[in-house]
This record gives C-alpha cells, structure tokens and sequence, in this order.
C-alpha cells in the first residue's frame, strides 16, 4: 500500500466516514487525483464508496450505490474495524 493509501485508510479509520470532496481537501489534491486512490482502496475492501444519498447503513445498500463516475459528493465510508479503545 502506497504511503497516500495508507494517509487516507488511517484518516477514514478515524472518522468512518466523509465526502470526497472534503477527503481531496484534507489532502490538498483535487478529487480527479484522488479517485484512482480510492478505487485501489475500495478494490482492496478498505473503503466503500457510496453516492451522496447514503444512509451509512451498508446492509441497506446494493452495488447500485457506487457512482459510475469521479464525484466529489460521494461518501467514502471506512470498512475497516475499530479497536476497543477507539469506540467510545
């Protein structure tokens, strides 16, 4: 995993979820840059991309979900679990 990749797992890890947009900004790159980023991730079950509508309930969703297309308003939601001392 590419030192980037491992940044925005550890950044998601954290707050479980957030848009694209606002993940682009925490990093100082454009979406265009941070998509096939996010796509590895997804691919490696790291992060689920969703479209902007999404519930955070991923049992309540289907493939459908994923945008077709780069977009800044999607939500990247966090797959990965946390550690007992992290959960309040």
């Amino acid at each position: 995993m590419t030192e980037k990749n491992d940044s925005i797992r550890k950044y998601l890890s954290e707050r479980r979820m957030c848009s694209a947009e606002n993940l682009a900004l925490k990093f100082g790159i454009q979406v265009s840059e941070l998509w096939p980023q996010l796509e590895e991730l997804s691919e490696k079950g790291i992060v689920r991309i969703a479209q902007k509508n999404c519930s955070g309930t991923c049992s309540s969703c289907s493939t459908d979900c994923i945008p077709e297309k780069i977009d800044p308003t999607a939500i990247i939601i966090s797959l990965e679990k946390r550690e007992a001392e992290d959960v309040d």
